[in-house]
């Protein structure tokens, strides 16, 4: 890259205090030149003693900017719409606060972006090999837990974009995971590219990993896919009795072969149904 461009990292967090410190340490050791970048924590109500760490790592970094944004806006896409509104950069980077940067990943991101000439570039996501998860088949539980090592769809985990693309249309604070990014790329349709060498450690807490905390989980993200479904399509009765089918062979499977991924998916298809016939509930959106 001849010129290299100012980007804004933006975190949105919420009373996790011990994952955001090791995520803004790894931001502040990037390869990337540390004057071209910042990092924007926007935290909605934290009392864990999140603005306190975050002061003490700020104490001994003095490149790259670590600036902190106090939301009065619950929610992620709300967090991530006002660090939108404060980044200084044209370029706008988004990750989790549970993300952990190798040092080469804001260059190889941002290189992927600038060198295949388009408005957005996202790379995989990568939960660390000692994690301990339940079941016998890791790959069926890890996507539960956002693991993504070819996504199709840029994950808002690991993504940069050009402030233009913003101009089209902000994150719609009604969605969550896993259909915020779907609907968001829907309206702003950004010429893309995929960064295989951006990836980020996506880490967990051994609560994150249980079996009751999976599956509340995986229905919960069912559901908003149900519920999204229903807001683009008609109120046709075949998404969720596909769906019904589904859940019912899933928990077959799940008590045959005693498997743990056979759960989740049971309770994530559920999920899609209930979601799927409660959508017109949806209230307006706040952007």
């Amino acid at each position: 890259m001849d010129e290299v461009p100012f980007v804004s990292i933006i975190v949105p967090t919420r009373n996790r205090a011990l994952l955001l410190e090791g995520c803004v340490r790894s931001l502040a050791l990037q390869d990337y030149p540390r004057q071209r970048y910042e990092v924007v924590v926007v935290d909605d109500g934290s009392c864990d003693g999140t603005r306190e760490g975050l002061n003490a790592i700020v104490s001994q970094v003095v490149v790259p900017r670590i600036r902190y944004v106090r939301s009065e806006i619950h929610g992620a896409n709300a967090k991530r719409n006002a660090g939108v509104q404060v980044a200084s950069g044209n370029l706008l980077c988004f990750v989790d606060d549970d993300v952990v940067a190798p040092p080469q990943w804001l260059h190889e991101l941002v290189r992927a972006l600038v060198s295949h000439e388009v408005e957005l570039a996202w790379g995989p996501v990568i939960l660390p090999p000692e994690l301990v998860l339940p079941g016998r088949h890791r790959s069926e539980v890890a996507g539960y837990l956002s693991e993504a090592k070819e996504p199709e769809v840029p994950l808002l985990c690991n993504m940069v974009a050009q402030r233009a693309v913003f101009r089209r249309g902000a994150f719609d604070c009604r969605w969550s995971a896993p259909v915020e990014e779907i609907e968001w790329l829907l309206r702003t349709n950004p010429s893309k590219a995929f960064a295989s060498d951006a990836w980020l450690w996506h880490h967990k807490t051994k609560e994150d990993c249980t079996v009751p905390r999976l599956l509340k989980l995986a229905w919960s993200r069912g559901a908003e896919s149900g519920r999204f479904d229903r807001f683009r399509m008609s109120n046709g009765l075949r998404p969720p009795v596909r769906g019904a089918i589904g859940a019912l062979r899933a928990i077959g499977h799940a008590f045959r072969s005693r498997c743990v991924g056979g759960l989740l998916v049971a309770a994530g298809r559920a999920g899609y149904v209930f979601g799927y016939g409660i959508a017109p509930q949806r209230r307006n959106s706040a952007l």
